[in-house]
């Protein structure tokens, strides 16, 4: 480790006391419902004070003026003024209305959309006056006219980009009551459970208010009912995954009662959009079953591995993500094999061989996975967070196992699958939301038609992004971004260090543990996740330094000075740990004062809740002092841990106040970056936890000519640059050519991706289409009434006999043992001197006597046990068609077709392979049937 001398000599936090503000759940009295109209009406008129734009012409110049962005987007936001001053032209007369009369204008507006006397567009501006109304009386917030507009995109069908700060979670509400009005449900989706409850939690409030359910999606909520009851709501969150794993479990259902989602998906709104529609693209969700793995195969390509030589036996493609064998290392692998061939169909090694380097090459500890329980659990790279539960597919997972001396003793093999691309197409419409969005504006558009729209500001940005600071080497990087956190630090700046990777951010931890420099650790280890919250809550503070790991999708804002709310939640965990004789690390320090009396209050309210509610812990605890829950409600014990958990709050808004200002006055939260990112988009991620809502700010990164963006795309070029600075490693370089190597990295880069995940985008479609087809016949099936199953098989079994017929024509004896095969009762019958009428007549007869037979053992037997059976013939033949198209996928990848495109062979062959599946179906389950013994079980 490099050693440092000792510069953080400034005070570590001192105490503070100042102002007040508005608190979520109010009076709505007409002086405070005036200051917050004022303070509120400021963000969009000093917007346009800065823009010199006057009212009247506000509608149109005021977004050319502080965007610049294009004439199409400026046209839609110049609509959106219209509107947003139609709905402002509303309020006092929907202030005036009582709660009852807001509720019952709500379900007015209800019946009128769902008799079809009225559009949603014909509501629009009523239901979002409505809604704002209800969020300033449940909550204490009223939506800027700039989240009016965002509520407009989100409608729309757009992708709304709004900036860190501008109260994404809040517009959502706009867009969701709306739509909910159809009464056909919308889902608000999210990146986690914790971002899903806590927006049920808060946003709820709105909802419930004007008379509409809400449900939340958790992945601890396994009982069907539950789930289905969430998803019957008018509003329901839940996360991106569990969504789309409802989605594929409803789709491997055994009996109708088992399907939890509705029957048609008619809207949603994303929150952080672009990480689930392009950073989680590539990744497909999978249900999967175990099979047994061949241990040993991979316990042998890791030794061979082992003695494998980097661009002798093999080389690696770090762009592309991957390894391709020499001939020397063919040869090798083969003599060390005992002479197999590598690319045997019986016996394949290659794959083994390939994950083995990869697992070397490509997936590093504490970068792309943490061990954790024993297990490889996967980091995401773009949010941090680690991602339990998750596999990498084709035997990659398995060969990190094995390199880690873990024993693998099954793998898994796909029953479902679907992308986040094909699954929110399923949506009749979507919208989403995210702070950064027009780096990818072509992906959305080309992929799922989304226009990106960039939504203004409701104050002028005033973060300032200093240029990059390029050093010759990585030590000399680190130096420089020590000596700018001492200097920052001691002006009593808070800092966010941001990192790519888990070992930079604990060797930055470990520099200024060194110097004895307090600071917080953010990152995917589980020991860090469960404080991610209190950790985010306190970063805003005087002299606080957080270390995160890929900030994108935090969730949480940093508030300048600190957040009152959630410091107030980890005083009440810290009193709770103690009498729960829990573990939990408080991040509140001494320059806080909370009244003796509030701390009593808290721990008398905690005891209280303790002997109602024996089973109670941290979270719970939490739950109920922010009135997240109806645990305990109807027990003094939550009144009064939510009067002391409010006046905590109220103790620390006042303190926090002062401390605010000290921050604003040495320039805000001041971003550094320690790696530039693959794409641009995270990057700007980073850059934008700073200068939330007009806040001042700051943000730069420090890079290094080897850091991994360079060596990936570009570095033998800068190479010979390199050579040509003469400066030493502790100066930073400043030449156009090292910064439009960078930017032609991240450009190179982002298309790659955008590549990949359009010929992802493309092959799904294929298998899209029939994933489509495969479950409307399933569907079918699976609620079809007993006479339509009768039917449905009647003409699965006529259809059997007729194609055995014609198929073996001229081969009497063939047929006749084929129609025996599948109807046993036919071997009874002349079958030589049958007719084709005949023949019908019989196989009618066959099929009702075995319905009969079923029948009597109870009413209904018959369709239970025709439905099992095909339902269980089509899951097993659908699992081996998923594994023939990505057997065929990857063979028609290495094959030479001329001028032929390999995504058309695709397809063809893929239509081969479905429609023999189909007739496998059919074939299948009328042997099935008949092969059916009652007493067998079904």
């Amino acid at each position: 480790m490099m050693g440092f001398v000792n510069v953080f000599t400034g005070p570590v936090r001192p105490g503070v006391a100042g102002r007040t503000e508005l608190r979520s759940g109010c009076s709505h009295d007409k002086r405070v419902r005036g200051r917050v109209r004022v303070q509120m009406g400021l963000f969009d008129g000093l917007k346009k004070a800065v823009a010199g734009v006057s009212d009247e012409t506000a509608g149109s110049e005021v977004f050319a003026s502080t965007l610049g962005v294009s004439d199409a987007a400026q046209k839609i936001l110049e609509a959106y003024q219209a509107r947003v001053m139609k709905i402002n032209a509303l309020e006092d007369e929907v202030e005036s209305v009582d709660d009852d009369g807001l509720r019952a204008r709500a379900s007015s507006l209800k019946k009128i959309v769902q008799a079809g006397e009225a559009s949603l567009d014909d509501v629009l501006e009523e239901s979002f006056a409505l809604v704002r109304e209800a969020a300033f009386r449940s909550i204490g917030l009223r939506h800027y006219d700039v989240q009016l507009m965002g509520g407009m995109a989100l409608h729309d069908g757009k992708i709304a980009e709004m900036a860190t700060g501008e109260g994404k979670t809040l517009v959502a509400t706009l867009a969701a009551f709306l739509n909910a009005l159809e009464g056909r449900g919308v889902c608000i989706v999210t990146v986690n459970d914790y971002l899903a409850k806590r927006d049920a939690d808060q946003m709820g409030k709105i909802f419930r208010f004007l008379g509409l359910s809400v449900g939340l999606i958790q992945a601890d909520i396994t009982e069907p009912t539950k789930r289905r009851d969430a998803y019957a709501c008018d509003i329901t969150y839940v996360t991106n995954s569990e969504l789309g794993f409802d989605y594929l479990r409803d789709n491997l259902a055994m009996q109708a009662s088992e399907i939890v989602m509705r029957s048609r998906l008619s809207y949603c709104i994303l929150d952080e959009a672009d990480s689930i529609l392009i950073d989680e693209a590539r990744t497909p969700l999978i249900i999967s079953g175990k099979v047994d793995a061949p241990t040993k195969k991979y316990q042998a390509a890791d030794k061979i591995a082992n003695f494998l030589e980097k661009d002798i036996h093999y080389t690696v493609a770090e762009k592309e993500q991957s390894v391709i064998l020499t001939e020397q290392g063919q040869r090798d692998c083969e003599q060390a094999l005992g002479g197999r061939d590598l690319f045997g169909l019986k016996d394949p090694w290659i794959n083994f061989i390939v994950n083995a380097i990869k697992a070397r090459e490509l997936f590093i500890k504490d970068a792309n996975y943490i061990i954790e329980d024993g297990e490889v659990v996967i980091v995401d790279e773009f949010t941090g967070r680690a991602m339990k539960g998750r596999r990498w597919g084709d035997g990659v997972h398995q060969a990190v196992e094995v390199k880690e001396g873990i024993v693998t003793a099954s793998e898994t093999q796909n029953i479902a699958s679907i992308s986040y691309q094909s699954l929110f197409t399923e949506f009749e419409k979507f919208g989403g939301m995210t702070g950064t969005a027009l780096t990818e504006e072509k992906e959305f558009a080309g992929i799922y038609g989304l226009q990106v729209l960039p939504i203004p500001t409701a104050l002028p940005k005033a973060r300032k992004d200093y240029p990059d600071a390029v050093f010759k080497t990585r030590e000399g990087k680190v130096r420089a971004i020590m000596r700018e956190i001492a200097l920052e630090h001691t002006k009593g700046r808070p800092l966010l260090v941001g990192t790519t990777s888990i070992e930079d951010s604990e060797m930055i931890s470990g520099l200024l543990a060194d110097v004895e420099c307090p600071h917080e650790v953010l990152n995917a280890k589980p020991e860090n996740v469960a404080r991610e919250s209190e950790i985010i809550a306190q970063a805003g503070r005087q002299y606080a330094i957080t270390i995160a790991t890929n900030m994108a999708g935090r969730g949480t804002d940093i508030l300048l000075g600190g957040n009152p709310d959630y410091l107030a939640r980890d005083i009440v965990k810290v009193i709770a740990a103690e009498q729960l004789e829990a573990t939990y690390t408080g991040v509140t320090d001494d320059s806080l004062q909370i009244s003796q009396e509030t701390l009593e209050e808290i721990e008398a309210a905690v005891a209280e809740c303790r002997e109602v509610l024996p089973d109670l812990d941290l979270d719970t605890v939490v739950d109920i002092a922010t009135e997240s829950t109806d645990l305990g409600k109807d027990h003094p014990c939550a009144n009064n841990l939510q009067t002391a958990f409010e006046a905590a709050k109220e103790e620390l808004r006042g303190q926090l106040a002062d401390e605010k200002e000290q921050v604003l006055k040495v320039g805000g939260l001041y971003v550094i970056g320690t790696n530039r990112h693959e794409s641009r988009r995270i990057d700007n991620q980073l850059r934008g936890r700073s200068g939330r809502q007009g806040d001042p700010g700051g943000s730069r990164f420090f890079l290094a000519l080897d850091d991994p963006i360079f060596a990936m795309f570009g570095g033998e070029k800068l190479k010979g640059l390199m050579s040509a600075f003469r400066v030493d490693e502790n100066t930073p370089i400043e030449n156009k050519q090292v910064s439009n190597a960078l930017d032609t990295s991240q450009s190179n880069v982002e298309t790659f991706y955008y590549d990949m995940r359009k010929l992802l985008w493309d092959y799904d479609q294929v298998v899209g289409q029939q994933r489509n087809k495969y479950y409307e016949i399933r569907k079918e099936i699976l609620k079809a009434d007993p006479l339509a199953v009768s039917e449905k098989v009647l003409e699965w079994c006529l259809d059997t006999e007729k194609s055995i017929v014609k198929a073996q024509q001229g081969n009497k004896d063939k047929m006749e043992a084929l129609l025996t095969q599948f109807f046993p009762a036919l071997a009874s019958t002349e079958l030589a001197n049958m007719s084709g009428s005949d023949l019908e007549a019989e196989i009618k007869d066959i099929l009702a006597k075995k319905e009969a037979e079923l029948e009597n053992v109870k009413e209904g037997f018959s369709t239970e046990v025709i439905r099992f059976l095909v339902l269980q013939v089509m899951d097993n033949l659908w699992k081996s068609h998923l594994r023939d198209l990505d057997y065929l996928k990857q063979v028609i990848a290495v094959r030479a077709y001329g001028s032929e495109k390999p995504l058309d062979e695709y397809q063809n062959e893929g239509f081969k392979l479905f429609t023999d599946m189909t007739e496998a179906i059919t074939r299948n389950s009328v042997y099935s049937l008949f092969q059916y013994k009652v007493g067998a079980q079904a």
